[in-house]
């Protein structure tokens, strides 16, 4: 399925939810009709939220009454996979400040976020923590030459680190000179403050490390690509990070 008809069909489970959530009395037929799907496609996506953990109550039939529990608040919070790993990054990198005050209940939090996910996000979320690392605070000697990365350049490396998709970056090295590089975002590494890109470079065919605030051009090139050997992307980098 297309990346245009995942979202075009979120969109519409998102839709069916806050219609379901203005208390009326709705049936198959009419939220059919307001959705404008044919009610084979409403009960696929009724069925599928009720997987999602959202307890929609339908009765058979073109004229059953559909409803959500009542017992159903923000307590279930339906957040996807991209916004759970940002929280779970979160609460890892408050973990590496190693606060007494907050470091076991942040540690509660983390376990229980994943063990509560339904079972088929919990296994997409597992897969990308796997590429998310985690290190100490990173050096003044890094810090001092730190700078914010924009923020158009950060949501184009995190769309291609989640969606498997190669980037073309203009990169300014350490000691100023400019290349363009073809890479492959593998994985993710955080030293607070500094993110890190850690991926295989196709200009010089082998696996490099980018810190992301040094990137001043970032472009999609809508070519994926595959995870490579994890021993291959993070070779000599094994003592720096924790996984998430």
């Amino acid at each position: 399925m297309a990346k245009g008809s995942l979202l075009n069909k979120q969109n519409r489970l998102d839709r069916l939810v806050g219609l379901l959530r203005q208390d009326e009395v709705w049936t198959m037929k009419r939220l059919a009709d307001q959705l404008e799907v044919s009610d084979r496609t409403l009960l696929r996506d009724i069925n599928e939220l009720r997987e999602q953990g959202v307890p929609i109550e339908a009765e058979r039939g073109p004229g059953g009454g559909v409803s959500l529990s009542r017992r159903w608040g923000v307590d279930k919070l339906r957040l996807n996979h991209e916004e759970v790993i940002s929280m779970l990054v979160s609460l890892a990198i408050t973990e590496t400040l190693q606060s007494p005050l907050l470091a076991e209940p942040v540690r509660s939090v983390r376990q229980k976020m994943t063990l509560g996910l339904p079972e088929h996000q919990r296994q997409v979320v597992n897969q990308l923590r796997k590429r998310i690392l985690v290190g100490d605070p990173a050096s003044g000697q890094v810090t001092q030459t730190y700078s914010q990365p924009i923020a158009a350049i950060t949501r184009q490396v995190t769309t291609g680190f989640f969606e498997l998709e190669m980037l073309d970056i203009e990169y300014v090295a350490g000691n100023g000179a400019v290349t363009e590089r073809r890479i492959e975002p593998q994985y993710l590494f955080f030293n607070w403050p500094v993110w890190y890109l850690l991926g295989w470079d196709h200009l010089r065919d082998a696996p490099r490390v980018f810190r992301i605030d040094r990137m001043q051009k970032v472009k999609l090139t809508g070519e994926a690509f595959r995870p490579r050997a994890r021993s291959l992307i993070l070779q000599g980098l094994d003592d720096y990070y924790r996984l998430l």
